[in-house]
């Protein structure tokens, strides 16, 4: 008993210390470690002792599994991360700011980022991204392999999930449908920060269910640290706690246990160790957590359009029938340059199988069986909630917490179909099918963006790649913070001196060389033009428009 108030003691200390230190901004890694501490000694204060399970959760037989298709997985996003029309500023962008972070001892750990943004993030996913930059040196390829670690975690916890809820089958077959799912290998083949949010909140998922059926505390205790997590990372996973509440309140109501609420208490405990620095930030210096809700919601948000004008139930009805339709019409979902090719974001096949096994999981629902409810709420809460209620048309990135769940319900859809009898050609022809249209699926998506998605900041990092010196000074007169210049870090390898500044302030310093003009005036045109008769302005690259961008070269 004694070591117990030991440790709520170090708990109140670290907790303190941290707290204090972020709200008179004195933040150190000092802090961090602090923080850190907290967090495990509230675990440990919690979890009781105790003789160890004997039966392991993933068997020999799983890991094989789990290996042989996370290979699979990971070279699908390599095959497809090499289409070069296949990219969105926002991975540049969060790629430069974790580029950027100054050493571990100068870092602000509980601040948001990046700046410049016009909604910030926690620096978790910065901080985590940035050693691949370290090893691998500022490149696009680097840029894509750093989410692979996250994805490996998803793989991992829908593995985990899908067996603990149902069988080894379901989820062998939920993770081959998963490594094929046309909208995954669209969003994770890109450096996005969205793939942060679908492992942490999908492991919350995980060590949620594996709590409910073994009834091990410690497993209630890592759901309350991923759901604390989820909350530092991209907004789509903010349902964590909401999920987390009401998968234990509604398993609590079946199975009439009172472990479940104890679960229940120790995880909010937890989630709340593991965000208490940040809301005090959040408090005391600026609000990240309400800044992205507060832009995209359907009822207040700031960047409403048209359709969510009128009634609020006018605006819910409006927004659920297109975000229902744009899962498989072309033309209604998409964006934010998220566009999904601007096709459906399932192919009807695949849409078929999830109705069924939705079906399925409602009869299941209806005879109570907790497991059923637990995959109902964790596709629910945030498909009306990222989905339905944010700003038209449906945003397909936002949904990207609940791509594994899809996955698990065609997996359900499949099993029903084969459940009775030795069907396994009919399995197998069945998994066939959704793999190859899934993976078809997916190529056109993003062949189609080549033809939607703006390729001028492409063209041009191919031509100053083939026409520039390393380390030559490359001038961009548009504004301090312009995406361009972080890109082109990237797409140079880093071998150019890029300096992006405003249009004034760049002609007084440009001496000669490439340079890169954002909406040129004609007054900027004839200035260059008097001081360097001898020119070439270029506005196309190979027959790729460059939008509202330019180049102009003295000869």
């Amino acid at each position: 008993m004694k070591y117990r108030w030991h440790l709520a003691g170090c708990i109140v200390i670290f907790q303190a210390f941290t707290l204090v230190t972020v709200y008179h901004r004195q933040v150190s890694i000092v802090s961090f470690v602090s923080w850190i501490g907290s967090i495990v000694t509230t675990y440990y204060l919690l979890c009781p002792r105790g003789p160890e399970s004997k039966n392991r959760f993933i068997e020999r037989k799983d890991w094989i599994y789990i290996v042989i298709l996370c290979t699979i997985g990971l070279g699908l996003l390599w095959y497809f991360s090499a289409v070069t029309s296949h990219y969105h500023q926002d991975e540049f962008i969060t790629a430069y700011t974790s580029w950027s972070l100054p050493g571990l001892t100068s870092i602000d750990w509980f601040a948001a980022y990046p700046p410049v943004w016009v909604s910030q993030f926690p620096i978790v996913f910065h901080i985590l991204q940035k050693p691949f930059f370290l090893i691998l040196g500022p490149t696009l390829n680097a840029i894509r392999i750093s989410v692979w670690p996250y994805v490996i975690l998803i793989t991992f916890a829908l593995y985990g999930t899908a067996k603990t809820l149902f069988s080894r089958k379901t989820a062998v077959v939920a993770l081959f449908v998963y490594v094929f799912f046309a909208p995954h290998l669209y969003l994770s083949s890109m450096g996005l920060h969205f793939v942060s949010s679908t492992a942490f909140l999908n492991l919350m998922l995980m060590e949620l269910a594996r709590f409910i059926e073994t009834k091990q505390t410690r497993r209630a205790l890592l759901a309350g640290i991923w759901s604390g997590l989820s909350y530092l990372t991209y907004t789509s996973s903010y349902v964590a706690y909401p999920v987390l509440c009401s998968v234990l309140i509604v398993s609590f109501l079946i199975i009439r246990k009172k472990y479940i609420l104890d679960g229940l208490t120790k995880a909010t405990i937890v989630t709340a160790m593991v965000l208490a620095p940040f809301l005090v930030y959040a408090l005391r210096v600026n609000n990240f957590f309400g800044q992205r809700v507060d832009q995209v919601n359907i009822f207040w948000g700031s960047w409403q359009d048209n359709t969510s004008a009128g009634p609020v139930l006018n605006r819910i009805l409006i927004h659920g029938f297109d975000a229902i339709g744009a899962l498989y019409q072309p033309g209604v979902g998409g964006l934010g340059g998220y566009n999904f090719g601007k096709l459906g974001l399932l192919d009807p096949f695949s849409l078929s199988l999830i109705l069924l096994g939705i079906l399925f999981l409602v009869i299941l629902a209806v005879r109570k069986q907790w497991q059923s409810w637990f995959i109902l709420i964790a596709l629910g809460i945030p498909f009306v909630s990222g989905y339905i209620l944010t700003t038209h048309p449906p945003p397909f990135h936002r949904l990207s917490i609940v791509y594994p769940t899809l996955a698990l319900c065609i997996a359900l859809g499949i099993d029903r179909i084969t459940k009775h009898g030795k069907r396994y050609y009919l399995l197998l022809a069945l998994l066939s099918l959704t793999i190859i249209l899934g993976f078809t699926h997916a190529r056109e998506m993003i062949l189609a963006d080549a033809r939607i998605y703006p390729q001028n900041s492409r063209v041009i990092g191919d031509y100053l790649n083939n026409h520039t010196q390393e380390q030559q000074a490359i001038m961009i007169a548009s504004y301090p913070s312009f995406y361009l210049g972080q890109e082109l870090l990237f797409r140079t390898n880093n071998h150019l001196e890029l300096i992006s500044d405003d249009t004034e302030k760049i002609l007084k310093q440009y001496s000669g060389g490439t340079l890169i003009l954002l909406q040129p005036s004609m007054e900027t045109k004839t200035l260059l033009q008097d001081r360097f008769p001898s020119y070439r302005f270029i506005t196309n690259l190979g027959g790729t428009s460059l939008g509202d961008l330019a180049l102009f070269v003295p000869k």
